[in-house]
């Protein structure tokens, strides 16, 4: 289900650092581009009607997401344009991923210390933009809430399946996240991420693995990431 998306204006400094980079950028780097466009404001998003069994599964996944810490899975990642690449996705909650395509691709996103940072071995384009400017900062809170500063826009509970999908309640411009469990017991299973510009770029998620030490200099951010 597409979700209805804000008019974008990219203005100043951060448009212009974004066309620089993502301009020589292979098409495999649209799945991780498409979390650090420009982003822009829109009106307040319309909660979902809360009625005592959505309120029960946004309880219960609320409380799964807030006990994974850490994560490692294999992805099948998914571009706007319908390229699926194969990769690995680390988290480390709270502020921390980690996605990285399988070769030949050099393409790596990693979030930390505050900032996403998207390089591109192949050409050495690199980006950076404040995570909290992303829809990925929802997910990587310290502490997530399903009310209150994040807004969820849509829920479904199907059978053995449980989707949500999530705005930042100030700042619904900056895009949205559908998270898509398994049920009984509940597990992260899909991860869909719309931009400002309405383009979806999904992580399919293969072998979860949580409760993991995630390797050091993981998540260093610097211009050799892919090493």
């Amino acid at each position: 289900m597409r979700q209805p998306t804000c008019p974008t204006t990219h203005t100043g400094a951060a448009a212009s650092a974004l066309d620089k980079a993502t301009a020589g950028m292979r098409r495999r780097a649209l799945l991780a581009g498409g979390v650090l466009l420009a982003l822009a404001g829109c009106a307040a998003p319309a909660p979902v009607a809360l009625d005592p069994d959505t309120k029960l599964q946004l309880a219960r996944i609320q409380q799964y997401l807030n006990s994974v810490h850490t994560l490692r899975a294999s992805v099948l990642q998914e571009a706007p344009n319908g390229d699926v690449t194969q990769g690995v996705v680390w988290m480390d909650r709270p502020g921390r991923l980690r996605l990285q395509d399988d070769p030949p691709s050099q393409v790596t996103l990693i979030a930390a210390d505050g900032q996403v940072l998207l390089y591109d071995g192949a050409t050495g384009a690199t980006t950076r933009m404040p995570l909290a400017r992303t829809p990925l900062a929802m997910l990587l809170a310290p502490q997530i809430t399903l009310s209150g500063p994040v807004t969820v826009t849509a829920f479904q509970h199907l059978p053995g399946e449980l989707r949500v999908t999530i705005v930042d309640t100030k700042h619904p411009g900056q895009g949205s996240l559908t998270l898509t469990f398994q049920d009984n017991p509940i597990a992260l299973r899909d991860v869909r991420m719309v931009d400002a510009r309405g383009n979806t770029n999904r992580l399919m998620l293969r072998t979860v693995q949580t409760g993991i030490t995630p390797p050091p200099g993981l998540f260093r951010l610097s211009s050799n990431v892919a090493s």
